[in-house]
């Protein structure tokens, strides 16, 4: 099971000259940053400690977000998937059977 995220969508013109989109689906993913076990580990993070002070903190972000799935679909593949597909919706994706399902993550 994959959580996914709708990143991005965009419009293009395959090579038989349809109308398609393309829709970029994502992984978010927390930064972990590990317990310092060294004497000079310990210094490092309370630099980063002091930075964090004077820096905001939206300057060190908490999370990345990695590429995961990326979908070519015609107008007409679109439609016959029958997802709507919205910039920042969550999806889960379940692989089984060689088969991919899409289900929409509940809100709340």
């Amino acid at each position: 099971m994959l959580n996914v995220r709708v990143n991005q969508i965009q419009s293009y013109t395959d090579a038989e000259g349809r109308l398609g989109k393309i829709i970029e689906l994502v992984v978010d993913m927390e930064i972990v940053r590990p317990k310092p076990q060294t004497e000079a580990e310990v210094v490092v993070q309370q630099v980063y400690q002091g930075i964090l002070q004077v820096i905001p903190m939206s300057a060190f972000p908490k999370s990345v977000s990695c590429p995961k799935i990326c979908l070519f679909l015609t107008e007409e593949e679109y439609d016959q998937l029958g997802i709507n597909f919205e910039v920042n919706k969550n999806f889960i994706i379940a692989l089984e059977n060689q088969n991919m399902k899409f289900k929409q993550e509940s809100e709340g």
